[in-house]
């Protein structure tokens, strides 16, 4: 989703969804978001990241 959104897929992208996949949502939005991700983008990714199988 973040790809989609325009914004290139760098570590603190990935080290972001990181975080959503272990469901600590509010920091996943919060390295989105200063990745470059627009917010709508970075919650949907994170509540996504949150539904991966670990």
């Amino acid at each position: 989703m973040a790809a989609q959104a325009g914004t290139e897929t760098t570590d603190a992208v990935t080290a972001a969804c990181r975080l959503g996949v272990v469901t600590d949502l509010q920091g996943c939005v919060n390295g989105l978001t200063e990745a470059g991700v627009p917010g709508g983008a970075a919650a949907g990714a994170c509540r996504l990241a949150a539904q991966e199988p670990r």
